[in-house]
């Protein structure tokens, strides 16, 4: 959607927030951290819808943890938040030099280099974890072709200089509108797609797999894709190194997708093994991911966990 098409409240809050994020990514590093994620943890007090969201989740991933651990895995996610905007606000202005410098491979560079040798282009799968917009500005940067599947922001002002950031270092950008029409061609020519696996689904999109054990209805495109064009799906997420404000990517193993023949079967199985390597960086990671999101609320039996 054109920025032409946008609302005078929707200018008004672009304005609003480009010129915070601006002012954020002129500060030093340490003091936008501490304005961001004290800011964050103010927002964690005062929702307390996405905290109650929040804690099921929780309880539903990590039922053997105390109470206390669940409240304090939560207040770390939505200061992670807070990490994050400081990261985005200084991609608009970063030089590549800078961004290699930040965020780097570490040695599970090999399994993409596996990937990539079988010639059939790749799938990366991964989610809403951690600073997960500098995994795709990341990768792109060392000149690797890779597109990311995007739902455009409901503020076209906002959405227009967000993927400014988010292209500016390589990444090209899919809209979830037509989505196949534009990955087919991508993949035939040796390409990398991105695809962020971890939010709920309608059942008529999706297929009901586990995720921490419990039903979860997820879009089952990615792994119809990759059936159809055979290509490898490496999972792939951006994690914090030693040093605040560095990142490493962790790639792979290759997810060894099932060939049975039986296309409806292998589509659930394969759903499935994808759901398996999202939790397990998820269990890595808990503070880094977005627990306020329902990402149980469709269930097979029609309940509704946050109701």
């Amino acid at each position: 959607m054109s920025s032409n098409n946008a609302s005078q409240a929707d200018k008004l809050i672009c304005i609003t927030v480009k010129s915070f994020m601006g002012m954020i990514s002129f500060l030093p590093r340490p003091i936008a951290y501490f304005i961001c994620e004290s800011l964050a943890v103010l927002f964690h007090f005062l929702d307390r819808r996405h905290c109650r969201i929040g804690m099921i989740n929780l309880g539903i991933a990590f039922p053997e943890k105390s109470l206390r651990w669940r409240k304090t895995i939560l207040r770390k996610s939505f200061r992670q938040i807070g990490t994050h905007v400081v990261e985005l606000s200084r991609l608009h202005r970063m030089t590549p030099e800078q961004l290699r410098e930040r965020v780097r491979h570490d040695e599970t560079y090999k399994n993409y280099q596996e990937a990539v040798g079988r010639g059939m282009g790749l799938i990366f799968l991964t989610g809403h974890l951690g600073c997960w917009e500098l995994l795709s500005t990341g990768h792109s940067n060392y000149g690797h072709n890779l597109h990311a599947l995007v739902r455009p922001l409901d503020n076209p002002c906002l959405d227009e200089w967000h993927t400014k950031a988010r292209t500016r270092f390589g990444t090209g950008i899919i809209e979830k509108r037509n989505a196949l029409r534009q990955m087919l061609p991508i993949l035939r020519n040796g390409g990398e797609i991105g695809i962020l696996l971890d939010q709920n689904v309608q059942e008529k999109d999706g297929v009901y797999v586990p995720l921490f054990g419990k039903p979860a209805s997820t879009s089952a495109g990615l792994a119809a894709i990759a059936m159809k064009r055979k290509c490898p799906v490496l999972p792939a997420f951006i994690m914090p190194d030693i040093k605040k404000g560095y990142y490493r990517i962790e790639m792979g193993p290759i997810i060894p997708f099932a060939d049975s023949g039986d296309r409806k079967k292998d589509l659930i199985s394969n759903t499935g093994l994808c759901n398996e390597a999202l939790e397990k960086a998820i269990r890595k990671f808990p503070e880094g991911w977005l627990w306020g999101h329902r990402r149980f609320k469709t269930q097979p039996d029609g309940s509704n966990p946050y109701r």
